[in-house]
C-alpha cells in the first residue's frame, strides 16, 4: 500500500481526453464545418491528480475562446480558410486546469475553420400533419400556424436551397373538435430558426350531406353544331359543414364535357366533370360520370 501511494506521489506524464467548447464565433459568420469536440491533452501531473481526473465522471469543457486568437488564411486551391495553432492557446488551457495539473501538448495541433456569411430569409412553414375525422365531423375550414413563416439564418450556400420548413410529423384520430397545438419545426444541420415551434389550429366541424341535380354544359364546340347529352343533367353527392349548409346552392356546381375530345372518339359516351364547386365541400361524387351523346348540325 506504501508503494501503491509513493508511485501516486509522483509526476508522471499521459493522455487524457477533454471536451472543449468553442467561444464567440464571429456573428456574421458560421462554421460550414464542425470542429473537434475534444481535445487530446499530453499532461504532466501528479498520480493523485491524474487519478482524480480520470475518476471524474462528467468532465468541464475547456473553454476555447476563438476572440483571443489570430487566424492565419491558407488556401486549398478551391476557398480560403483559417487556422490556428493550438499550441499557442497553451497558456490559457493551462490556466483552466490550476496548479495541479500541467498541458504540455494539445491535440489536434491545428484548427481549420472554414466560414461562410451568415445570411437571413424568411420562409414559410409547412404544416405536415394527418387528420382521421370522427364520424360525422370534417374540416371547417383553413389549417393554419401561427407564424406561417420563420426567419432562418446560416450558411449561405445551405440557406439559399431552402424554401421552406415543415413541422414534426404528427397524426390525430377521431377528432371532433378543434385542434389548437403547439408543434416542433422539423430542425436542419447549421440553420437557426427565429422560433422553434408553432401553433396549429385545424377547424373542425359536424357536416350533412346534399344532393343536387346539375345541368350539363358543352365547352369547346364550334358555332356551327350543338352536342347533346343524355341525360342532360348528373346528380352530385358531397359533404358539407352545417354552418355552410344554407348558402349550399346547385348554381355552384358546374358540370361540362369537352367536344375537343370527341374528335376521333369512336364511343357514343363522353366523360363529364365539374369545372367548379364550392371550396368548403369535400368527398364530391358524381353519377353518371360518363354521358351518351349526338351532334347535330344546327
Amino acid at each position: 500500500m506504501f508503494w501503491f501511494l509513493n508511485e501516486l506521489s509522483k509526476n508522471s506524464t499521459t493522455i487524457i481526453t477533454y471536451p472543449v467548447k468553442y467561444n464567440n464565433i464571429p456573428g456574421n459568420k458560421v462554421l460550414v464545418k464542425e470542429l473537434p469536440d475534444e481535445f487530446n491533452l499530453l499532461v504532466q501531473a501528479p498520480g493523485f491528480s491524474l487519478l482524480k481526473h480520470k475518476m471524474v465522471g462528467r468532465l468541464t469543457p475547456i473553454i476555447f475562446d476563438i476572440s483571443h486568437y489570430s487566424y492565419n488564411i491558407f488556401s486549398d486551391g478551391s476557398s480560403s480558410k483559417f487556422f490556428i495553432l493550438t499550441s499557442s492557446s497553451l497558456v490559457r488551457v493551462n490556466q483552466q486546469f490550476g496548479s495541479d495539473l500541467k498541458v504540455l501538448d494539445i491535440s489536434p495541433d491545428t484548427l481549420v475553420f472554414e466560414f461562410d456569411e451568415r445570411i437571413r430569409k424568411k420562409v414559410p412553414v409547412k404544416i405536415n400533419i394527418d387528420v382521421e375525422f370522427g364520424q360525422q365531423y370534417m374540416i371547417g375550414g383553413t389549417i393554419t400556424s401561427q407564424p406561417d413563416s420563420v426567419i432562418i439564418s446560416g450558411p449561405g450556400v445551405v440557406i439559399d436551397t431552402i424554401e421552406w420548413v415543415e413541422t414534426q410529423s404528427q397524426k390525430f384520430t377521431l377528432i371532433d373538435q378543434d385542434i389548437r397545438k403547439n408543434i416542433s419545426l422539423v430542425p436542419i444541420e447549421n440553420v437557426d430558426f427565429s422560433t422553434r415551434k408553432v401553433f396549429i389550429k385545424v377547424p373542425v366541424e359536424r357536416f350533412t350531406e346534399a344532393r343536387f341535380s346539375v345541368p350539363v354544359n358543352v365547352v369547346n364546340i364550334p358555332d356551327t353544331l350543338k352536342l347533346k347529352t343524355f341525360p342532360g343533367s348528373i346528380n352530385v353527392t358531397c359533404r358539407v359543414p352545417l354552418s355552410d349548409y344554407d348558402k349550399l346552392t346547385v348554381n355552384l356546381f358546374r358540370a361540362i364535357v369537352d367536344y375537343s375530345v370527341v374528335d376521333g372518339n369512336y364511343s357514343n359516351k363522353i366523360k363529364v366533370r365539374l369545372s367548379s364547386v364550392p371550396e368548403y365541400v369535400t368527398n364530391i361524387q358524381i353519377y353518371p360520370i360518363s354521358v351518351e351523346f349526338i351532334v347535330e348540325k344546327k
